[in-house]
């Protein structure tokens, strides 16, 4: 009795396909002779079953003369000319003061664009209370990812009500035919706190009191962001995200450039992160002109910490502000990691303001005993 052999084999191709408005990519797996769906075409061709949306996959019938394949598409889109890196506030506000907001961008392809920012204010229950359109800025293209950052974004807060508000941000921007096209957008919360905080230190039978008052107090040249009048320091090497586990203690660091001179004697600050949670190695440096020096910010996360994104700003400066750099402290639950079965992974973003690029480190940590196959999708 003759027996029949039916064989087998994958086929990985390739391959592009652009519609009106996008480009996608699409990743065709092809197995001969699999159950295949429905539908056909002539040739060397593929039949639609449905239609695949972004991230999402759909099933294919093909032909090659009389062999019968089932191919699977991946639809994934291209990323955008315009990729809107992070977004960074104060957490408090007063009345009558400003909130600032920092927001970044990269420019991913090799064509320049045109970048607006778009600020959109709304309260708790979801009301749109102020919008603005920030100024136009060129991000030039080429090999050298483009890093574009917005120092200050002014919202004036003035009589608005006490509470917490939602700051929604997103960029428009020109893509390679000149249109007009919208980032993602991104959020960030704050609290805007009444200016003058009132509680009673004493009462009398009449029932007048007298009452202390906690009123924050800014001079006139406080009210826009402080101008820096001095450019001869940068940050070589700063962070913008760093992601810890809880009860995790490590070191990143930063450098800081004298770009002048002269030689200057600097101060190294850090706020916003809870205190015993961060420190600088030096607080004080001394440059010559054209040194550079790392700074080490030592980390030390209790391990009850709840998980979640925290702010943290470094400053330098020599009795005036030469730079501020805002970053995320990005806190994970280190128990969290241990009992799953999947590998640990942290990620840290380091801006250098001199080479105007960002570099991303990705770290992977297999805490078991057998090796596992893993695949990394970011989108910073």
């Amino acid at each position: 009795m003759k027996k029949s052999c039916v064989l087998f084999f994958l086929i990985l191709l390739s391959i592009s396909y652009a519609d009106t408005g996008n480009s996608t990519s699409y990743l065709l797996s092809v197995q001969e002779n699999a159950f295949a769906g429905t539908g056909s075409s002539p040739g060397f061709g593929i039949s639609v079953d449905s239609s695949p949306g972004t991230g999402s996959s759909a099933s294919y019938r093909i032909y090659e003369g009389f062999a019968p394949f089932l191919a699977t598409f991946e639809h994934v889109a291209y990323p955008p000319l315009i990729n809107f890196t992070s977004l960074a506030g104060e957490p408090v506000v007063y009345q009558s003061t400003t909130a600032r907001f920092q927001l970044s961008a990269r420019n991913l392809r090799d064509a320049s664009s045109t970048v607006v920012p778009r600020m959109y204010i709304y309260s708790s229950a979801g009301a749109l209370v102020y919008q603005r359109t920030g100024s136009s800025v060129t991000m030039g293209g080429g090999t050298n990812v483009s890093l574009l950052q917005y120092s200050t974004l002014i919202f004036s807060v003035g009589t608005v009500a006490a509470g917490t508000y939602n700051a929604t941000f997103n960029l428009l921007y020109t893509d390679e035919n000149n249109f007009t096209q919208a980032t993602q957008n991104k959020s960030v919360l704050f609290e805007i706190r009444a200016l003058a905080e009132t509680s009673p230190s004493s009462s009398s039978s009449s029932g007048s009191g007298q009452y202390n008052y906690v009123m924050p107090i800014k001079s006139e040249d406080d009210v826009e962001e402080p101008e820096v009048t001095e450019n001869f320091v940068e940050f070589g090497s700063v962070p913008a995200l760093i992601e810890i586990l809880n009860g995790e203690e490590r070191a990143e660091s930063i450098t800081i450039h004298n770009t002048g001179e002269t030689a200057s004697s600097l101060s190294v600050s850090l706020s916003g992160i809870p205190e015993g949670w961060a420190s600088l190695s030096d607080s004080f440096i001394a440059l010559n002109a054209g040194e550079e020096q790392d700074v080490a910010i030592i980390l030390s996360i209790p391990g009850d910490t709840l998980p979640g994104n925290y702010q943290g700003k470094i400053t330098i400066s020599d009795g005036k502000l030469l730079r501020e750099s805002v970053f995320i402290l990005r806190i994970s639950n280190s128990a969290r990691a241990q009992d799953s079965q999947e590998p640990t992974v942290s990620k840290t973003a380091y801006i250098n303001e001199g080479k105007k690029k960002t570099d991303f480190i990705i770290k992977v940590k297999n805490g078991k005993s057998f090796s596992k196959k893993l695949t990394i999708t970011e989108r910073i």
